[in-house]
Parts: structure tokens; sequence; C-alpha cells
């Protein structure tokens, strides 16, 4: 029998790196008087960027994830109802698949909460009666953005694609990396 196996890592680069200048994008009305920028949008994984404004003092509805969700607090202050946690700016917020909880900020804010937002997947709302409010997920987001825009008269920015300039430093040929002889 061989007890000798050979694993390589193969590193794959499909895209280029993508800049995105969030000053470009609309801030977007969505629910309780927040509202949403869409930044970026994955139709091949399902993952979108988005940042979040909220007022001073909100609540959102309670949500169930079937994605993962990273948050970054950029500014203000906010928790979830039931922990005994604050994100404040700088902090970061992991949230499991499978994750429910209502978000809030507590009474010493006082500053519009602003949070980056990385999605996988999607987001499903539901009012206090267990009712379904409405999905968040990469077409949602969107389309949102794009029924924003024709609205507003505003040029959509390409929020799909990562084909961008090209950087001019090359990766070697090969990307493999021997982990075990």
């Amino acid at each position: 029998m061989n007890t000798k196996h050979h694993v390589e890592r193969k590193v794959a680069q499909p895209f280029e790196t993508v800049f995105i200048g969030s000053e470009k994008y609309p801030w977007i009305p969505w629910v309780n008087d927040c509202y949403l920028k869409v930044l970026k949008v994955n139709p091949t994984n399902g993952q979108f960027m988005l940042m979040l404004k909220t007022p001073p003092q909100f609540t959102l509805p309670s949500h169930h994830h079937y994605g993962t969700v990273t948050v970054f607090t950029i500014q203000g202050m906010w928790s979830y109802v039931g922990h005994n946690w604050v994100a404040k700016p700088g902090d970061v917020v992991y949230e499991p698949a499978g994750s429910f909880h209502k978000p809030f900020t507590p009474p010493e804010n006082n500053v519009p909460v602003i949070t980056f937002n990385m999605l996988d997947g999607c987001l499903v709302f539901i009012d206090d009666d267990g009712n379904q409010l409405g999905i968040l997920d990469w077409v949602a987001a969107a389309q949102m953005y794009y029924d924003y825009c024709a609205k507003e008269g505003i040029e959509p920015l390409d929020i799909e694609s990562y084909d961008t300039e090209p950087s001019n430093i090359k990766p070697p040929k090969d990307l493999s990396m021997k982990l075990y002889e």
C-alpha cells in the first residue's frame, strides 16, 4: 500500500483586482429610513457587497441568514436584541449561515450608523408575527440599484463585472505550492 500522497494547492486568479470608489454610488432608500449603497454583486457565487446607513435610532426587522455575513462598523454603534455586545467604529461582526437576529441601535448612539457588509447568499426578513417581509440577495440588491438609477436618471455603474484594467504585475506561471513531499 502506498502511504505517501502528493498534494498540490493550485491558486487560480480568474479576475483582476477591483477598486470600488464608494463615493460614486448612490445611497438608495430602503426600509425604516435606512439606506443601502450597492457596491458589487457576484452572479457566479451569490456574494454581494453593500454599505448600510441608518438613522441614529433604528431597529431593523428580524432576519435569517442563509449564508455568512461580515459587517465592518464605520460609524455609530449597533447591536442585536438579546446580545450583550455593542459594535462601534472599527469593530467587525461575523454572522454565520443559519443565524437569526434583530439589529438595533442602543439609546446612547447619537449619529447615523454606517457599516460595510459582505454578504453570501440571502437574508430573509421576518415581522414580529413570523411573516416573511422580503428577501435580500444579490439579485434583489442589483435590481434595487438598477431601478433606483433609472428612476433618478443616473447612469448605472457596472456592479456585476469583475473585469477591470489589468495589472502590469503578472503572477508567476506556476502558482502551485507543494504542501507535502
